[in-house]
C-alpha cells in the first residue's frame, strides 16, 4: 500500500499533536458567567483546580469554556495535519545512464 505509510518523523507528529490534545483537555481554559449575561474569558487551569469564584454576588461557578477549547483543538489538529504533510519523504528523481551505463553529464546552456 502506498501513500499511507507514515514515517518516523510523521508519527511523532501524531504523537505530539495528541499530547498537546491531552494537556489541553487537562488544563481546558475557563470562563465566568456574570450579571446580565456577560461572560468573561478566564485563563487556563487545571480540571482539578478550576480558578476561584470571585466574592461578590452576581457571579456564577466558573465553567470550562468549550468554544475556545473546541479551537484550540481545531488549530492543533490543523498543525499537526500540516506538520504530516511536511514531513512526508518525497519521491526521488532516479538518475539517468547513457547507453554505456554511465551517469549522463548535465549541460548547462551558457557555460
Amino acid at each position: 500500500m502506498t501513500g499511507c505509510e507514515l514515517n518516523t518523523r510523521q508519527r511523532s507528529a501524531i504523537i505530539a499533536g495528541v499530547l498537546v490534545v491531552l494537556a489541553l483537555a487537562l488544563c481546558p481554559p475557563w470562563k465566568q458567567h456574570g450579571r446580565y449575561g456577560f461572560t468573561f474569558p478566564l485563563e487556563n487551569r487545571p480540571l482539578f483546580a478550576p480558578p476561584e469564584r470571585p466574592g461578590s454576588s452576581g457571579y456564577f461557578a466558573p465553567s470550562v469554556d468549550f468554544g475556545r477549547l473546541s479551537l484550540y483543538w481545531l488549530v492543533v489538529v490543523g498543525v499537526t495535519g500540516i506538520a504530516i504533510y511536511a514531513l512526508r519523504k518525497r519521491a526521488s528523481i532516479p538518475a539517468q545512464d547513457d547507453s554505456a551505463g554511465r551517469p549522463r553529464s548535465i549541460r548547462v546552456p551558457g557555460l
